[in-house]
């Protein structure tokens, strides 16, 4: 009995079909996946020690507490209050270090959205310092 001769083939896998489950299961997650967004990080902002209290001027300290009103020169503001901004622009030196004293509690917008006031109009330096409740 003869039998046919084989010849020696390589094998291959077809990958078009694998392509295809690839597409159809990231399509799946995109659809499915949460998009938000506002997703906040609760952080524990931490107090300093080395701040010097005595070296600062109160003509130049913020305070921002979580009821979000701002105490600048002994007057309060509510915060991104167009009074707050003009106070700020116009009682403040470019060239002083301007310190915000911020209450544990409050959120990081509020913060960062001061800070990018403050940069934009040449305030370059500014610490932050958080209030012990």
């Amino acid at each position: 009995m003869k039998f046919a001769l084989t010849s020696n083939k390589n094998p291959s896998i077809e990958i078009t079909p694998l392509i295809d489950i690839v597409f159809i299961l990231v399509i799946f997650f995109v659809a499915t996946s949460k998009i938000t967004d506002s997703q906040f990080l609760d952080l524990d902002l931490p107090t300093t020690e080395s701040f010097n209290v005595e070296t600062s001027s109160l003509s130049n300290q913020i305070y921002i507490f979580n009821d979000n009103t701002v105490i600048f020169n002994n007057k309060s503001y509510i915060v991104n209050n167009d009074a707050l901004k003009n106070a700020l622009l116009n009682e403040l030196i470019v060239e002083d270090t301007i310190i915000l004293s911020i209450e544990g509690d409050v959120t990081h917008k509020i913060t960062i959205e001061l800070m990018d006031f403050l940069q934009k109009n040449s305030f370059s330096d500014v610490q932050i310092r958080t209030l012990s409740k």
